[in-house]
């Protein structure tokens, strides 16, 4: 975890209304501020660049989706109610969260590929 986390809190599912709308793999509580940021886990297998024929390299599609999942969560606690109502649920704070994902291994894809997309 580092110096940067106190903790880490797995699989807390996000609720409006009774229904769940999402379910982060961690909320990792920060030492400064005590508020949690989120950390998606992804599969290492998913290609992170992809090449069309002979044009330039992109992320690949498991990245995008990746990308919009952890977004929504994030958009997710710009509502005060939902923000109130986890803290009460799960005795943790989120407030303006960091997000991020972990996918992919970068494995055959070339060195300059990566350097660019980092």
């Amino acid at each position: 975890m580092g110096a940067r986390y106190r903790g880490f809190y797995p699989h807390r599912a996000l609720k409006e209304q009774e229904t769940t709308v999402g379910v982060p793999d961690f909320f990792l509580e920060r030492v400064d501020t005590g508020s949690c940021d989120i950390l998606d886990l992804k599969l290492p297998d998913a290609p992170l660049v992809v090449r069309q024929g002979t044009s330039h390299p992109g992320f690949g599609s498991e990245v995008g989706k990746a990308l919009d999942q952890v977004l929504d969560y994030c958009e997710y606690f710009e509502d005060k109610a939902n923000t109130a109502w986890f803290e009460a649920e799960y005795g943790l704070r989120v407030h303006k969260p960091h997000s991020a994902v972990l996918i992919g291994s970068g494995e055959g894809v070339p060195g300059e590929d990566l350097v660019r997309h980092r």
